[in-house]
């Protein structure tokens, strides 16, 4: 039995290590997962959704840039 990331519970769901939201489809392949219980797992997702939103559209607005200098879009 795995136990939780954070107690000594049984770790019966995944918790991705830095948050799946946080990368855009495409870049969520093969990413770091711990165990964790159902609280510690549903607990933070308020977090997550709040970090979310204010970090992803900033990254998505660098790469959707970085690839348009790339390709010379731009």
């Amino acid at each position: 039995m795995k136990k939780c990331y954070m107690c000594d519970e049984e770790g019966v769901t995944k918790e991705h290590a830095p948050p799946f939201s946080f990368f855009l489809p495409g870049y969520r392949n093969q990413l770091i997962t711990v165990p964790s219980c159902k609280f510690h797992n549903n607990r933070q997702s308020d977090d997550v959704e709040f970090i979310s939103k204010k970090l992803v559209p900033l990254v998505k607005n660098k790469i959707s840039g970085f690839k348009s200098v790339r390709i010379g879009v731009m």
